[in-house]
């Protein structure tokens, strides 16, 4: 099998695009670009992973291509006849919402909560039955807080600064993650909310 990269600028997405919100309000849309914005992956892989079919796949990713969320970046070619059989992509984007761009977007926001939501609850689900959930020193944590306009600000800078803190975190596993390095597998879920007053815990 022979591997031809594909030599395609990426271009970032423009985020405020209501076509964009519809696009990623599907679950497995949501699990593609999280996937491929940290490595290059094929359908075929992405199906294994999704435990669904290669052309449900398919369908998905082409919505994410038609919208630029991710790029075409090598074909595997068989040596014998110089057919392709199997497609690469990337990420143009990171996946995830900065505070300006989520406030000047178009268009109804929930299905791209629902949808992140609903792969954080698969991510515990699947952890838990399998027994890793409580594994090596995890962080779980709930923090009701009652803040004002100012501590709200800073909380918010807080988290924006963390998630950045980690894809530099992930960056630099990458570099040094070799063939005989030993690895963990761990998911980061970072959820913040308002909370209605009258319910609010005590």
């Amino acid at each position: 099998m022979t591997k031809f990269a594909v030599s395609r600028p990426a271009s970032a997405p423009d985020l405020t695009k209501a076509e964009l919100l519809n696009v990623l309000r599907h679950p497995t849309r949501v699990h593609c670009i999280g996937v491929l914005t940290d490595r290059v992956a094929s359908p075929k892989e992405l199906a294994a992973e999704l435990g669904c079919g290669l052309r449900h796949v398919r369908y998905h990713l082409k919505k994410l291509k038609d919208v630029n969320m991710v790029e075409l970046v090598r074909e595997d070619k068989d040596a014998a006849d110089g057919r392709v059989v199997e497609h690469f992509y990337r990420a143009t984007k990171r996946a995830w919402f900065d505070r300006e761009t989520w406030e000047n977007a178009v268009g109804p926001k929930n299905g791209v909560t629902a949808a992140i939501m609903g792969l954080i609850n698969e991510d515990i689900g699947r952890a838990v039955a399998g027994g890793t959930f409580d594994e090596h020193h995890n962080h779980i944590s709930r923090t009701p807080a009652l803040l004002d306009t100012d501590s709200y600000e800073e909380l918010l800078a807080l988290l924006a600064g963390t998630l950045e803190g980690i894809f530099a975190i992930k960056e630099r596993a990458a570099n040094r993650i070799g063939p005989d390095t030993e690895t963990i597998a761990t998911v980061i879920e970072v959820i913040q909310f308002d909370f209605p007053t009258t319910d609010f815990p005590e």
